[in-house]
């Protein structure tokens, strides 16, 4: 956090920070599920197990695999804010 702000300008940034890292982080969810959703319909519409898999392996593993990475630290980034935070929060108790 940079030293020039003041407590509440301080408070109201990482409010700011933290609303857009949940954003994101609801985002990122989002995406994994589209994909899942999208994996689901491949063995729905396939008979034959194999051949599901194989589309699945070719067009939705890297995209599901990216996805789950970027919700990963979407998730550790929202984490982080609401630390960020609570302990903005706590240093300003006696």
């Amino acid at each position: 956090m940079p030293e020039q702000f003041s407590q509440p300008s301080a408070e109201k940034y990482l409010e700011v920070i933290e609303s857009r890292a949940y954003t994101e982080l609801l985002q990122a969810q989002e995406r994994v599920d589209s994909l899942m959703q999208e994996i689901k319909k491949v063995f729905a519409q396939t008979p034959d197990i194999r051949e599901a898999e194989r589309i699945i392996l070719e067009t939705y593993a890297s995209q599901l695999s990216v996805a789950q990475n970027d919700a990963s630290r979407a998730l550790e980034d929202w984490v982080d804010s609401i630390r960020e935070q609570h302990q903005l929060l706590s240093s300003d108790r006696p």
